[in-house]
């Protein structure tokens, strides 16, 4: 596992608290360290948003793009928006929910076979459509439509 935070004290707490549970932790204080400490093998990566979410969604979209098996999760000190596709847990919340957020994260994600297949999948051109190969209703009133109208 890597925790990814400037913030030396949070990731020494994530450190104590997940070596009590046998489970190896690097650390790296910036998320441009993330991408060489992935190489030598991770399951889940833990990357502090609390100073950028612009740059913490990025990292994130890297390691989806080049290790789609990584489970990620995402702390901030600051609420989620509303809306937001990020699911910011609470950095200073209550230790046993961001230690159970870790493991869910470690058993839902994808196995490497079944990651590369779907990376694969979503690198490949999708094949154009063509609006002829649907019928078209033709109300009364003379107006074409390609797909039916919802009431």
């Amino acid at each position: 596992m890597i925790v990814v935070s400037p913030d030396d004290r949070f990731a020494s707490v994530l450190r104590f608290l997940l070596d009590r549970r046998r489970l190896a932790v690097r650390a790296a204080r910036r998320q441009p360290e993330l991408l060489t400490l992935v190489e030598e093998g991770v399951d889940v990566v833990v990357l502090d948003a609390t100073y950028s979410l612009a740059d913490t969604a990025q990292a994130i979209a890297e390691l989806e793009a080049l290790h789609p098996e990584i489970g990620v999760v995402v702390v901030s000190e600051r609420r989620g928006r509303t809306g937001s596709l990020l699911r910011l847990l609470p950095k200073w919340g209550p230790p046993q929910q961001l230690i159970d957020e870790i493991e869910r994260t470690y058993l839902h994600r994808p196995p490497p076979a079944r990651a590369r297949a779907l990376h694969e999948r979503h690198r490949q051109p999708r094949p154009a459509v063509s609006l002829e190969a649907f019928p078209v209703d033709t109300p009364s009133s003379g107006v074409a439509f390609t797909r039916p109208l919802v009431p």
